[in-house]
């Protein structure tokens, strides 16, 4: 699906970066592309809307529902799926 308002265009790893930001989540990622390094670091020039915001939030439940998964994210490793909650 797409953002509510396209503004630029932004990687899907990006938007998740942003949405994850705007939650007030610290964020670690992991790369050692320096391509995908400086992309990581572009994703103060936007804001997420509402909208979307809600829609990326909405996705872990989705998926709660259809498959086990404890978490959004890529990989399923024992430590990502670990609940702090």
């Amino acid at each position: 699906s797409k953002l509510s308002n396209p503004l630029k265009k932004v990687t899907p790893a990006q938007v998740l970066l942003r949405w994850a930001l705007q939650r007030n989540c610290a964020i670690v990622p992991k790369t050692s592309s320096p391509v995908r390094m400086k992309e990581n670091a572009n994703v103060f020039d936007f804001i997420l809307a509402a909208g979307d915001m809600e829609a990326i939030s909405n996705l872990s439940s989705r998926l709660e529902n259809e498959v086990s998964v404890g978490r959004l994210c890529w990989r399923t490793e024992p430590l990502r799926m670990l609940d702090f909650n």
